[in-house]
C-alpha cells in the first residue's frame, strides 16, 4: 500500500487553489502565454498585447519580450501620405492651416508663395497615400505680383481666407466656393487698407499685410501686420485689429505702433487673459529683435508697443517671440500661449526652444515674466528649433496628448521631427530624449516648416501634418510638399 504521509504533508504547507486561481497565477492576462518565471516567456502577465509573439512596434515598450526595443527613427520617406506641390519652384507648404466647420467637416489648406506665378492656396485632401495640390478642391490662383500664395488666414465657416496683399498695402477676404477662383474675384467684399481706417494716424504704411498671424477663437476678429510701416521718418511697424462679424475693414477697433527700438515685424495673436472681451480681447506680439514678447490687456486705437501691459523677456540673442501660438495645452479647455526662440543656446549654438505659459501663469501675471517662468519648455540639441508651431494630439490612440516639435533647420536644412508620446513626466524636454524621430532626406526640404495634427479619418488616433516647402517631388524641383506621419503600428 502506497503511503499518503508526502502528499499530506504537501497538502499541509501548500493550501488548496481552484482552477482559476491556478490558471491566474500562470497566465493572468490570458494571452495564452505563462510567466517568464514559469519559463512562458511572457514579460507582463498584466497585458495580453504583450508576449513573445506579438508584433513588435514603436511604443518603447518591449512588445515581444525579446529584451529589445524597436528603434523609433523614421524618414519622409516613412509618411504615410503626401500631398505634392504642382511645379517646379512652388514651395508648397509655406504655411498649413487646419480650419472647422459648423458642420464638423474639417478642411487642411496650403500654399505656394511661387512669386513668378502670382502664388496659389489651396485646400487639400490628404487622406490619399499620394496626390498633387493640383488635385485640390479649392484652390485660389493669384496674379503675377499678386501674393496669393503669401500670408494668409483661413476662415473656415463659410470658407473664406484673408489674403494678404503687401505690394497693394492690402489684406482681402476672398469667398472660397469649391474650384479654382483668382485671388480677386468681383464678389469680393472691400478689402483691408490702412488709409481706410488709420490714415490721421499712421504715415506712409507700408507692406501691410505682409504677416497675417492666427488668432484665438475665443475673441474672433482679425490681426493684420504691416512690418515696414514708418512714422515720424522711421520704419517701426504697425499692429491693427478688426472686429465685428464679418469684420469691418473701414474701422480698426485697435492699432498698436512701434518704436525706433521696439519695432513690429511680427508675429501677433489675438489672445484673450481673463474673461472674453465684446470688444478687442487682448494681443500678444512678439518682437525677436528684442527677445522679448509684449501683452495688451484690451488694447485700443493709437497705442505703442511701449504700453503693453506686461512683457515675457528672452534671454539675449534668444530671438524669443519669432512665433507664437494658443494651445490648450493641458485639455482644461483653456488656451495656453507657445513661445519660440529659434537662436536659444544650449549645447549647440542656435539650438533653438520653444516654451509653453499656461493661461493661469499669464492671466495672473503682474510683472514681466522671463523665459524661465515658463511651465514647460523644450530646447534643441541641434539647430533649429522654434521656428515653427507646435502641435498636440494623441498619435499612438492612447488617449493621452502626445507633443510635436520641429527643426526646420536640422541636418543643415533637411529638417527633422520630434515627437513626446504623453503623458509627459517631465516638464523640462530636450529634442536628444524625443520618443520618436523623424528626419528628411531631401537636403533642402525644410521639413517641419509648419506642424499640425489631426485624426484624418476616423482612424481613433491623430496623424503628425509637416510641410517641407522645398522638398523635390518626383516630377519637379522645389515643389514642396506636405506629408502626414502615422507611427509604424498604425500604418
Amino acid at each position: 500500500m502506497r503511503s499518503l504521509l508526502p502528499l499530506l504533508a504537501l497538502a499541509a504547507c501548500s493550501p488548496w487553489i481552484t482552477d482559476t486561481e491556478y490558471e491566474d497565477r500562470i497566465d493572468a492576462d490570458n494571452d495564452g502565454y505563462a510567466t517568464a518565471e514559469l519559463d512562458g516567456g511572457d514579460c507582463d502577465d498584466g497585458n495580453p498585447d504583450i508576449h513573445p509573439d506579438a508584433i513588435e512596434r514603436c511604443d518603447l515598450v518591449d512588445d515581444n519580450c525579446d529584451g529589445q526595443l524597436l528603434p523609433c527613427v523614421g524618414t519622409d520617406l516613412d509618411a504615410s501620405r503626401v500631398v505634392w506641390g504642382e511645379s517646379e519652384g512652388a514651395g508648397l507648404g509655406a504655411d498649413l492651416q487646419i480650419g472647422v466647420a459648423s458642420d464638423g467637416t474639417y478642411m487642411i489648406s496650403s500654399n505656394a508663395p511661387d512669386e513668378a506665378q502670382g502664388g496659389s492656396i489651396y485646400v487639400l485632401d490628404v487622406t490619399r497615400g499620394e496626390s498633387s495640390a493640383a488635385d485640390s478642391s479649392v484652390i485660389i490662383r493669384g496674379t503675377a505680383g499678386g501674393g496669393a500664395g503669401g500670408a494668409y488666414a483661413m476662415i473656415s465657416d463659410p470658407l473664406a481666407f484673408l489674403v494678404g496683399r503687401p505690394d497693394a498695402d492690402q489684406a482681402q477676404i476672398i469667398p472660397a466656393p469649391e474650384g479654382e477662383i483668382t485671388d480677386q474675384p468681383a464678389d469680393a467684399p472691400p478689402p483691408f487698407t490702412p488709409d481706410n481706417s488709420l490714415s490721421a494716424y499712421v504715415l506712409n504704411t507700408m507692406d501691410f499685410g505682409a504677416v497675417i498671424p492666427a488668432f484665438e477663437s475665443e475673441a474672433p476678429g482679425l490681426v493684420i501686420l504691416a512690418p515696414s510701416a514708418r512714422s515720424s521718418g522711421a520704419a517701426r511697424g504697425a499692429l491693427y485689429g478688426y472686429t465685428g462679424d464679418p469684420p469691418d475693414p473701414t474701422n480698426a477697433s485697435f492699432s498698436i505702433a512701434g518704436t525706433p527700438r521696439e519695432t513690429l515685424s511680427g508675429p501677433a495673436l489675438r489672445y484673450t487673459l481673463g474673461v472674453p472681451s465684446p470688444d478687442n480681447g487682448d494681443i500678444v506680439v512678439g518682437l525677436s529683435a528684442t527677445d522679448s514678447v509684449a501683452v495688451f490687456k484690451d488694447p485700443v486705437p493709437g497705442m505703442e508697443v511701449t504700453e503693453a501691459t506686461f512683457w515675457v523677456r528672452g534671454n539675449s540673442g534668444s530671438g524669443l517671440g519669432a512665433t507664437l501660438d494658443a494651445i490648450d495645452y493641458d485639455g482644461n479647455g483653456e488656451f495656453d500661449l507657445v513661445v519660440g526662440a529659434p537662436n536659444e543656446e544650449s549645447d549647440v549654438a542656435r539650438a533653438g526652444a520653444v516654451y509653453v505659459f499656461f493661461k493661469a501663469t499669464l492671466a495672473d501675471a503682474t510683472k514681466d515674466l522671463s523665459s524661465g517662468n515658463a511651465d514647460i519648455s523644450v530646447t534643441g540639441h541641434e539647430i533649429g528649433l522654434g521656428v515653427s508651431r507646435i502641435a498636440l494630439g494623441d498619435v499612438n490612440g492612447d488617449t493621452e496628448t502626445d507633443l510635436v516639435v520641429a527643426a526646420p533647420s536640422a541636418n543643415s536644412g533637411a529638417g527633422a521631427l520630434f515627437l513626446f508620446l504623453g503623458p509627459l513626466e517631465d516638464t523640462r524636454l530636450s529634442t536628444a530624449d524625443a520618443d520618436i524621430r523623424w528626419d528628411n532626406s531631401d537636403p533642402n526640404g525644410a521639413l517641419g516648416t509648419r506642424l499640425e495634427t489631426w485624426e484624418l479619418q476616423g482612424q481613433g488616433y491623430d496623424s503628425v501634418l509637416a510641410t517641407a516647402p522645398g522638398q523635390d517631388s518626383p516630377d519637379h524641383p522645389d515643389a514642396g510638399a506636405v506629408f502626414a506621419f502615422d507611427l509604424p503600428e498604425n500604418q
